[in-house]
């Protein structure tokens, strides 16, 4: 969703727009921004465009906007964890990835 990458920015960047979030400040404090084009799940509530073909996207610079979805982007999966889950191990990367229990 568009809020799970303003909250991925440090606290004290929650004050700016996403719309104006296209500054080093913003984009170095947000560990989701990759500077590519980016698609969001999030679709515009009670516009009067058609929702169904247009959705929120992160530009390169990492500024938020609602675009007719066209093209190809990049696409970041992400999900929720229940409190008793657990990180066992592993460092994050592609050779090393993350393990879970629960």
């Amino acid at each position: 969703y568009v809020s799970d990458y303003g909250y991925a920015a440090a606290p004290s960047n929650w004050t700016t727009e996403l719309s104006s979030y296209d500054n080093s400040t913003n984009t170095n404090n947000n560990w989701m921004y990759l500077g590519y084009l980016e698609w969001t799940i999030s679709h515009s509530i009670g516009s009067s465009t058609d929702t169904s073909t247009s959705a929120f996207r992160v530009n390169s610079s990492g500024r938020v906007v609602y675009s007719h979805v066209t093209g190809t982007g990049a696409v970041c999966p992400s999900f929720y964890l229940e409190s008793s889950v657990v990180l066992t191990g592993g460092t994050g990367t592609s050779s090393d990835p993350y393990r879970l229990a629960i």
